[in-house]
C-alpha cells in the first residue's frame, strides 16, 4: 500500500511543529508528555485500567510489574523519578520505543528537556542508566546503545521533520491543556508488520516456549523424586524433548532456563539484540501466511494514528484520536455511506433524558441509510404492525438507543454492555454484526428515540393505524394496535400464537418517536436536546446510574473472575507441589521464573492445605463457588471508579476523529 501524499496535503505550508520529535527516528513509537508531572499518575491509573482490560481478553489476572521492570532497566528508582518530575525542572518528556512488545521486553529511550543545562548535567551524572547522553538542556537515557545512537543521529529524516507528522499535527494540534500525545507513524506500523520484527518476535516466542518446557520438565522431575535436576539428565529421561538441546539452553539452580541469545524467560532480551538477516524455510512460510492473512483485512486497518490526552472541564480527562485511513479503506468508505460526515454539515442532536440511561448510543444516519432501511423493512414493518410504511420516510437523521437500569432474569446474547463488559463483547463477530449487544438490550428496559422530520405527519399515520383495531393474521402471529387514553402514545402487541405476547410502547414527544420494550415501566422525560461537537455518532456510559442491575453485573464479573482464578491456580499448583510452601511464595517464584505474578481476582485469597489449592471466594478447580453480592462491595469491573464516560466521533474528508471523555468518582484520586 502506498502512503498518503503528506507533502501535497500540506500544500506548501509548514504544518505543526514539536521540536522534541526532531530527535525521534521516523519508524519509532513516540509518546510525548507536555506535562511531565502527570507521567506517574497516568502510569498508575492507566496501568490499573490496562490490567482490567487485559484480563477480559486473557481471562487471567497477572501482575507483570512493567513500571518497576523498566525503571530498573533505566537505572532509575521510582521515588527518585517521581520527585524529579514533580519538581518542575523537567519541562518536556518523551518515551521512544522500536516496537510494542512491552510484556516480552523492548528497548526504551527517555528524552527529558530541563529548564537549564546545569540541571541537565547534574541529572545525567546522577542517572544510572546503562546508556546516557546530554545535548544542551536535553538528557537522553536508554536501555540500548543502538537506540540511543539512533535518537542522537535523527536529523532531516526524523519524525518531527517529516511531512507526515507535521500534517498530522495540523489535524490534532497540541493545546495548553494537553497532557500527552501518542503517535504511531506510518513507518512505525509498517515496521511492526514487517518481516524483521515479526520473525524476530517469532524466534523469541519459540525460545520462551522451550524455556518454559525445560522448567516444567524440571518441576515434574522433582515431583517424581528425581532430586536436583540437570538439563542433560532431564533430556535423557524424557522430561525435556531432545529437540531443545540445539538451543544451547542452561538450567539455573532456581530452575529458570536461560537462552544464550534471549536470556531467561522472566527477563527476555529485546528483539533488536539479534537482527534478522537470514530466515529458515519454515519462518519464510510462516511470514508468508501472515502476509496473506493480513492482506485480507488490510483495508480495515488505519495508519498513522495520533492520540492526544487533555484536561477537560469539570475535572474530566479527554482522549482525542485521529486516524488517517488507508487510501482505499473499504471500511472507511462503508462508514461514510452510513454515518453523517463533517463536510455534510448535519448536526448530531442528542436527547438528554431523565433518569440517566446507563447506556445511550446515538447515530446520525445519512439519508441514503434511512432510504435503505425503508426499502428493506418497509413491507415487513407494515405487514406486522398495520402502520403505513410511509412513516419511515419521516424518520431521521438521528437514531438513539437508551438502556435504563434493570435486573433481567434472562440474559440473551454473549455480551454484557454494562459496567463489566464481558470479554466476548470484543470478538470480531460483534464488531461485524453487533447481535450479542442488541440481544442483551432486549432483556433490559430500553427505549429507542427516532428523530422525526415531520412530527405532525407521523402522528397522523399512527392515528390512522388505530382505526382497524389490529393487523391481519400473518402465519402464526397477529398484531394489535391501541392508543393510550387521548395521549400521543400507543401500545403495540405482537401475539406469537401459543408462545408469547410481546408489547411495545410507541410515543411521540419532543420531536422524537419513542419506542419502548417495557411500555409501563420507567417513564423517561426528555429535558433538552444537546448538540455534539462531532456529528457522526456518540456513546454515553453512566456506571453510577446502575442500582437494580448491580447484582446481575456482579454475577457476570464473578464468572470472569472464576476463569481468572482457575488460570492462576493452574500456574501456582506445580510450584506448590514441588518448591513452594505457600501461595504467596509460589506467586513470587512464578514471577522470578516467568516474569508475571498470578493475582487472586476479586474478593478472597488462595489457600494451600493438605495438597489442595482453593480460593476462599471461588472454590477449587473441581468445586466452584461464587461470592455473594453485597451493596457495600463497591466498584468493580472495567469502569471501576468512573462516574461517566462519553465517546463522540465523526468522519472527515481525510480521516476519522474520536473523542473519549471520562470523569472519576473521586476527583482526589484523579490522575
Amino acid at each position: 500500500m502506498k502512503s498518503h501524499p503528506f507533502a501535497e496535503l500540506l500544500a506548501g505550508k509548514e504544518g505543526g511543529r514539536l521540536p522534541l520529535a526532531d530527535h525521534v527516528p521516523a519508524d519509532r513509537l513516540f509518546v510525548y508528555f507536555a506535562k511531565p508531572s502527570a507521567v506517574f499518575p497516568l502510569l498508575d491509573h492507566g496501568g490499573e485500567f490496562l490490567f482490567r482490560t487485559g484480563g477480559l481478553f486473557s481471562k487471567s489476572a497477572v501482575d507483570d510489574d512493567l513500571k518497576r521492570r523498566y525503571l530498573r532497566r533505566l537505572g532509575l528508582a521510582e521515588g527518585q523519578a517521581r520527585r524529579l518530575l514533580a519538581s518542575g525542572e523537567v519541562t518536556e518528556l518523551a518515551l521512544v520505543t522500536p516496537d510494542l512488545f512491552f510484556l516480552d521486553g523492548t528497548d526504551i529511550t527517555v528524552l527529558m528537556r530541563f529548564k537549564g543545562e546545569g540541571v541537565a548535567e547534574q541529572v545525567r551524572r546522577a542517572a544510572r542508566a546503562p546508556h546516557r547522553e546530554r545535548r544542551g538542556d536535553l538528557v537522553v537515557l536508554s536501555t540500548s546503545r543502538p537506540e540511543l545512537d539512533a535518537v542522537l543521529a535523527a536529523g532531516a529524516d526524523s519524525l518531527g521533520r517529516s511531512a507526515e507528522f507535521r500534517y498530522m499535527l495540523t489535524r490534532l494540534p497540541l493545546k495548553p491543556e494537553t497532557r500527552a500525545l501518542v503517535y504511531l507513524s506510518d513507518p512505525f506500523i509498517r515496521r511492526m508488520v514487517g518481516p524483521a520484527v515479526k520473525i524476530a518476535q517469532l524466534r523469541r516466542m519459540r525460545a520462551r516456549a522451550e524455556m518454559e518446557m525445560i522448567t516444567a520438565g524440571a518441576l515434574l522431575s522433582i515431583l517424581d523424586g528425581g532430586g536436583k535436576p540437570r538439563l542433560d539428565r532431564l533430556v535423557q529421561l524424557g522430561y525435556v524433548p531432545a529437540s531443545v538441546v540445539a538451543g544451547g539452553y542452561s538450567l539455573r539452580d532456581d530452575l529458570a532456563a536461560v537462552s544464550p541469545v534471549w536470556g531467561a524467560a522472566a527477563e527476555l532480551a529485546p528483539i533488536g539484540v539479534v537482527p534478522v538477516e537470514r530466515v529458515t524455510a519454515s519462518e519464510a512460510q510462516a511470514y508468508r501466511a501472515y502476509v496473506d492473512e493480513y492482506a485480507r483485512y488490510w483495508r480495515q486497518y488505519f495508519d498513522p494514528i495520533a492520540m492526544r490526552l487533555d484536561d477537560a472541564p469539570g475535572g474530566a480527562l479527554e482522549l482525542t484520536t485521529f486516524i488517517l485511513p488507508l487510501p482505499d479503506s473499504q471500511l472507511y468508505n462503508q462508514l461514510r455511506g452510513f454515518l453523517a460526515v463533517r463536510e455534510g454539515g448535519a448536526v448530531l442532536r442528542v436527547p438528554v433524558v431523565t433518569p440517566d440511561p446507563v447506556f445511550l448510543l446515538s447515530l446520525n444516519l445519512t439519508e441514503d441509510a434511512w432510504t435503505k432501511v425503508a426499502e428493506s423493512w418497509g413491507g415487513m414493518f407494515s405487514g406486522y404492525t398495520g402502520i403505513d410504511s410511509s412513516i419511515l420516510d419521516r424518520f431521521g437523521p438521528g437514531l438513539h438507543v437508551a438502556a435504563q437500569d434493570g435486573d433481567p432474569i434472562i440474559a440473551l446474547g454473549n455480551a454484557d454492555v454494562f459496567g463489566s463488559f464481558g470479554g466476548q463483547a470484543f470478538t470480531a463477530d460483534l464488531l461485524a454484526r453487533g447481535w450479542p449487544i442488541l440481544l442483551s438490550l432486549l432483556t433490559r428496559p430500553t427505549k429507542i428515540f427516532i428523530e422525526l422530520q415531520d412530527e405532525a405527519a407521523v402522528l397522523d399515520i399512527l392515528r390512522r393505524a388505530t382505526l382497524g383495531g389490529g393487523t391481519p393474521r400473518m402465519r402464526e402471529m397477529t398484531g394489535e394496535f391501541r392508543q393510550v387514553e387521548n395521549r400521543n402514545a400507543w401500545i403495540y402487541t405482537l401475539n406469537v400464537v401459543g408462545l408469547a405476547r410481546i408489547r411495545l410502547g410507541i410515543e411521540v414527544k419532543n420531536g422524537y418517536l419513542v419506542l419502548s420494550n417495557i411500555p409501563w415501566s420507567q417513564p423517561v422525560t426528555v429535558r433538552t436536546i444537546e448538540r455534539r461537537d462531532l456529528n457522526g455518532a456518540a456513546l454515553s456510559l453512566v456506571p453510577g446510574a446502575l442500582r437494580l442491575g448491580l447484582p446481575g453485573l456482579f454475577a457476570t464479573q464473578s464468572e470472569q473472575n472464576q476463569l481468572a482464578n482457575l488460570h492462576g491456580m493452574a500456574a501456582l499448583y506445580p510450584l506448590l507441589l514441588t518448591v513452594s510452601g505457600t501461595p504467596a511464595e509460589a506467586a513470587a517464584r512464578h514471577a522470578a521464573l516467568f516474569g508475571g505474578r498470578p493475582l487472586h481476582p476479586g474478593p478472597g485469597a488462595w489457600t494451600w492445605k493438605n495438597g489442595r489449592l482453593e480460593s476462599t471466594g471461588y472454590g477449587s478447580a473441581t468445586r466452584w463457588r461464587a461470592p455473594a453480592y453485597r451493596p457495600e462491595t463497591g466498584d468493580f469491573g472495567l469502569f471501576e471508579g468512573v462516574t461517566r464516560l462519553t465517546v463522540n466521533m465523526q468522519l472527515e474528508a481525510d480521516g476519522l476523529r474520536a473523542s473519549t471523555r471520562w470523569l472519576w468518582k473521586d476527583k482526589r484520586s484523579r490522575p
